[in-house]
């Protein structure tokens, strides 16, 4: 199996490829936007091992996904003025990162097992749309959008990638459907009930990028006047 420093090393490796791209044919023109696609492709590497349960790795993973969801919140309450007060801010941070460690973090433990649902195809698109659904509520272009989710869906691609040329059984880890302690049909159908959900909110979103998105300049320096 692969470790924590294999998965990150590849997440920033992918990012750079991403970045390459994207700066080669202008569809980026910002050092703060390809910081971005960095951090939302390590940010993606570390979900599927947020079902290792006790381990060291586990504990890195959920203080990174603490740290990223924090400062996903931090960004927002700047962007929208939600709390005026900056000390406001700061304790809503904090309270926020001990929710995903001390709450969320026991709560996957309970209802995951390692190269459970979190390593699966479904859980990669989950992504994906989620984000979708998510950055719209932030100052980004409807193109700056599809980019960060499409890297953060890739960083969780990349991952599951290694570990099946790492996993040493004769099994193919990357499927569609798994088994997840002793209610792995009840997780399945959950899991593609809220696939099937997320799909439908982001048909508009589709629909936006294909009228708009060839029309929009993607300077993520505009977004943060």
């Amino acid at each position: 199996m692969a470790g924590f420093k294999e998965h990150i090393t590849l997440s920033i490796i992918v990012a750079l490829i991403i970045n390459i791209f994207l700066l080669i044919f202008s569809y980026i023109k910002s050092f703060a936007f390809c910081l971005i696609i960095l951090l939302s492709t390590i940010f993606g590497s570390i979900i599927p091992d947020l079902d290792i349960g006790k381990s060291i790795s586990f504990r890195i993973n959920i203080n990174l996904f603490a740290f990223f969801t924090t400062l996903i919140f931090f960004i927002y309450s700047k962007q929208t003025n939600t709390i005026p007060n900056i000390y406001l801010t700061l304790l809503n941070c904090l309270i926020i990162y001990l929710f995903v460690i001390l709450i969320f973090g026991r709560f996957l433990k309970k209802i995951t097992d390692h190269r459970g649902m979190l390593h699966s195809i479904p859980a990669v698109l989950i992504a994906f749309f989620t984000s979708l659904q998510i950055l719209p509520h932030f100052s980004l272009t409807n193109k700056e959008i599809f980019l960060i989710s499409s890297s953060f869906a890739i960083g969780y691609l990349a991952h599951l990638i290694l570990d099946l040329f790492k996993f040493k059984k004769n099994k193919f880890p990357l499927k569609l459907i798994k088994k997840n302690h002793n209610n792995g049909l009840l997780i399945n159908i959950i899991t593609y009930l809220i696939l099937l959900i997320l799909v439908f909110l982001s048909i508009p979103h589709f629909k936006k990028l294909i009228r708009h998105g060839s029309k929009e300049k993607t300077y993520f320096y505009q977004t943060i006047k």
